[in-house]
């Protein structure tokens, strides 16, 4: 089996639609704000390592996986949007008063091209359902909007908040799911207004289930969806978490399962800087009120207390220069662990007569090009302050460190980079919130599933 990753330019802003606990309209003076963090957002995915399509791109009014992109009508898609969230965590009920058409106008002034629709099960005991997303296809189609159609409170709970565990337990739950995408997806499978299927928000099975658990479900899922469908992508969400583990990677590379079908996007959630792009709204306010102003924003740059060194490169070797110093330059360390959050030079000095100077830690990407140097320190000394020297380093990045040795005899200075991570993740701690207002600390984590995509793609 292998893994056919999109890392598609797909991104949602979480916005007053899908996270105020009371909804309101969309405020009038939105459109600014929005718009800006679209721009700023799409530039930097139309730069990363490997979203380039390869190949002739078949035609298709459906949109379809192609590569590591989405194509529609012949052409490469980057889908950039918002969430409705459609009050279905507090509302069982169709939310008539939620959004209309004009949001739709409004949100395509913004540059957007994209709603993800949330979806409630309750909804189609009846037909109301259907009525409320035909009226929606409707208005995005008269607005050129496309839509995701995302199961986020399935039968047996909603999912994020670890309150869905009936799903998990109750077969008569997982079938009811089935059913009602198979129904879904008769309805709609000739719809070109919808881009795809989301298959199930944020899954999160209890104590005692697996990974694998999630994998069969979801194949399952899309199987029961190509029996109706076979236009439509299927989105496949990477697994949250198992009850109350929060350790990401302890359960496979990312949580993404794989599932065999020809026309996949996998997608992940991704809400860091959490101080900026909640902008003080729910559980986070407290701990953050004096962080939500601007990104980056490194007034507020702090390193947790309880970072663990998890690996290290080899040391360096002494290399005898022209001028009757030593070179030392640690081993080639190529970054492959996801659990890896930073790194910092260590520098042993055994001979308290020898003179270090000209430190630097370089980055180097692909048949080794450098692409800069991370750390450059002209002078050694006791007053050096190393804590100050750590970095973000990137997925499928080499890093080696290197100074010189002023030195009578071979030097016994020992160089070498360690790379740490935190084993307990404080999620009410300012630290690590305050460190994700460094934009190098972001470009690291996503750069985790650039990785992904190139390496299982």
């Amino acid at each position: 089996m292998v893994y056919r990753f999109r890392f598609c330019a797909l991104l949602f802003i979480c916005c007053v639609v899908c996270m105020c606990s009371t909804y309101q309209p969309i405020p009038e003076n939105h459109p600014a704000i929005a718009k800006a963090i679209l721009e700023s957002f799409t530039d930097s995915f139309a730069n990363l390592p490997g979203t380039g399509h390869t190949g002739k791109i078949v035609y298709s009014d459906f949109v379809k996986a192609h590569g590591r992109e989405l194509a529609l009508k012949g052409k490469p898609l980057y889908l950039k949007g918002i969430c409705f969230g459609n009050q279905v965590w507090y509302n069982n009920k169709i939310p008539l008063t939620h959004h209309a058409e004009k949001d739709y106008a409004r949100i395509a002034g913004w540059g957007a091209n994209c709603v993800r629709f949330y979806m409630n099960e309750h909804w189609f005991v009846a037909e109301d359902g259907f009525k409320w997303i035909d009226t929606n296809i409707k208005w995005a189609k008269a607005n050129n909007i496309l839509l995701i159609l995302n199961m986020h409170i399935p039968p047996g709970g909603f999912q994020s908040e670890g309150k869905g565990g009936r799903l998990w337990m109750d077969k008569r739950n997982r079938e009811k799911l089935l059913d009602l995408w198979k129904r879904i997806a008769r309805r709609y499978s000739n719809e070109t207004t919808i881009a795809g299927y989301d298959i199930l928000n944020e899954p999160r099975p209890p104590a005692g289930f697996h990974k694998d658990d999630w994998e069969a479900l979801a194949q399952d899922i899309v199987a029961a969806i190509r029996g109706e469908d076979a236009n439509h992508l299927i989105i496949v969400e990477r697994l949250l978490v198992i009850d109350w583990d929060w350790i990401l990677y302890a359960r496979g590379p990312l949580n993404f399962v794989p599932v065999d079908d020809a026309n996949i996007m996998y997608t992940f959630h991704f809400y860091e800087p959490q101080a900026y792009t909640y902008q003080g709204w729910g559980w986070p306010a407290a701990i953050l009120s004096k962080m939500v102003g601007r990104y980056p924003n490194p007034d507020y740059a702090e390193f947790p207390g309880d970072l663990v060194v998890l690996d290290a490169s080899r040391k360096a070797e002494p290399e005898l220069l022209e001028n009757g110093k030593y070179r030392l330059t640690s081993q080639p360390y190529l970054l492959r662990n996801p659990l890896i959050e930073t790194a910092r030079p260590r520098l042993a000095l055994n001979n308290p007569d020898e003179h270090i100077s000209r430190l630097t830690v370089r980055e180097l990407y692909r048949n080794m090009n450098h692409t800069r140097d991370v750390i450059s320190l002209e002078k050694i000394d006791k007053h050096t302050k190393w804590e100050s020297c750590r970095f973000f380093p990137k997925m499928g990045y080499t890093y080696t460190v290197s100074c010189e040795a002023e030195s009578r005899g071979v030097p016994e200075t020992g160089l070498y980079l360690e790379f740490e991570w935190q084993p307990v993740m404080q999620y009410l701690s300012v630290p690590l919130y305050s460190l994700e207002l460094s934009r190098d600390y972001v470009e690291a984590q996503i750069l985790k599933y650039v990785w992904f995509s190139e390496t299982f793609n």
